[in-house]
């Protein structure tokens, strides 16, 4: 595996009192001189996270140069991490997800040592992520001081998330699941799902079969997947802080819809369920969810902000 490569390659310059030959690591490794050379790029930007470098003498070698305070913590990183190697694409994934259940701003640093990769690599994996989340009015904003945070409208990241992670990992969702005459039956890669954010996603399932009993009305296997999806996202977001505010026109709108009273039992099992505080404006956020899924012809203006709530430890 390429991190163990890199761990290697960093074994070798910390045991190393002198210059170190590249061709000489390389010998050593088993691989090509280019091939070390590839992972002393990468291993530059890494090591610089912790105050250290690798200094290159043409005609000499390479040594690793830093305080040894600050080379015994990248020494722990890069042996005590159990990060697997990632491909861009999960790496990007893993972001869009850990900003996503943030509370609070993520520092550069912390996600260059949890993911293994260089200030470099993510800040090209952030542009690259900003670039599809555009669409979504949703950008990932970066300020040194504080770090990485997501910016945008609160309806807009929900949806956002569920668009590109929840359905870019799953794909078509009716893959998801055959029926057993009424019953769902979901595979693995759901499961998968449900482990990667720690959100008990098939454990909707009932509860949105709940809803369709109250509201004498029959959703489709695909739509019963997609409401479990914005709910899965909705809990996650509550579950970190942040709420949908409405204001009191649209309201007052939302209340006088028929579904708002099961709305108000469906926060209720929510809560009791996932054993979270679910702020009273979030009904309204699951009675749009559940008149969409209805393809209702009502059209329903929804004025949202982004903000935060007390939250009762």
């Amino acid at each position: 595996m390429k991190i163990e490569r890199k761990q290697a390659v960093i074994e070798m310059l910390m045991k190393s009192e002198e210059m170190m030959n590249v061709s000489e690591i390389a010998r050593r490794l088993e691989l090509s001189v280019k091939t070390v050379r590839n992972e002393l790029r990468v291993l530059d930007g890494i090591v610089a996270d912790f105050k250290c470098t690798i200094q290159k003498i043409p005609g000499k070698g390479i040594k690793l140069c830093g305080k040894d305070l600050d080379q015994q913590n990248l020494y722990r990183f890069m042996f005590a991490s159990d990060t697997a190697e990632m491909t861009p694409t999960q790496r990007q994934q893993e972001i869009w997800l850990r900003l996503f259940k943030s509370s609070q701003a993520m520092l550069m640093k912390e996600l260059c040592a949890s993911l293994y990769v260089s200030h470099a690599t993510i800040t090209n994996d952030v542009r690259e992520l900003n670039e599809r989340l555009c669409q979504h009015q949703v950008t990932i904003t970066y300020q040194k001081s504080e770090g990485l945070e997501l910016s945008g409208n609160e309806i807009d990241i929900r949806n956002a998330f569920v668009d590109e992670y929840f359905r870019k990992i799953l794909g078509d969702t009716n893959a998801l699941f055959r029926l057993d005459g009424d019953k769902l039956i979901f595979n693995s890669k759901l499961t998968a799902l449900e482990q990667a954010v720690q959100v008990d996603i098939i454990g909707l399932i009932p509860l949105i079969q709940w809803v369709e009993s109250k509201l004498n009305y029959k959703f489709t296997a695909e739509a019963i997947v997609g409401l479990a999806l914005e709910f899965a996202a909705a809990i996650i977001r509550i579950s970190a802080g942040y709420m949908i505010e409405i204001d009191d026109e649209t309201a007052d709108i939302l209340y006088a819809c028929e579904e708002i009273k099961v709305c108000v039992d469906l926060e209720r099992e929510l809560s009791k369920f996932y054993q979270i505080e679910i702020p009273t404006s979030e009904k309204y956020f699951f009675l749009m969810l559940i008149i969409g899924a209805r393809q209702s012809k009502k059209k329903i203006t929804m004025l949202s902000k982004m903000s935060k709530y007390d939250r009762t430890d």
